[in-house]
């Protein structure tokens, strides 16, 4: 089967596709999921934090917090 015109524009279609996923660096897809989906950035152009994100990161530490305070044995 000789490969015809339309088959090698898909070809390169998909070439091109897989460069264009290779490209995506892995901080920048955390930076993106990481923020505010409102305003992503600030007036003066600084990346903005997912406020839930902040908010379930702090409820963590104190959680940590106090499991290593009553786990210890001080109390």
């Amino acid at each position: 089967m000789k490969p015809d015109s339309d088959t090698l524009r898909m070809r390169d279609r998909i070439v091109e596709s897989c460069d264009a996923d290779r490209e995506e660096l892995p901080r920048a897809m955390l930076a993106r999921l990481a923020g505010d989906p409102l305003r992503p950035v600030s007036r003066k152009g600084r990346f903005r934090m997912n406020p839930v994100l902040v908010l379930l990161i702090a409820l963590g530490a104190l959680t940590a917090l106090a499991f290593l305070f009553f786990s210890s044995g001080v109390v």
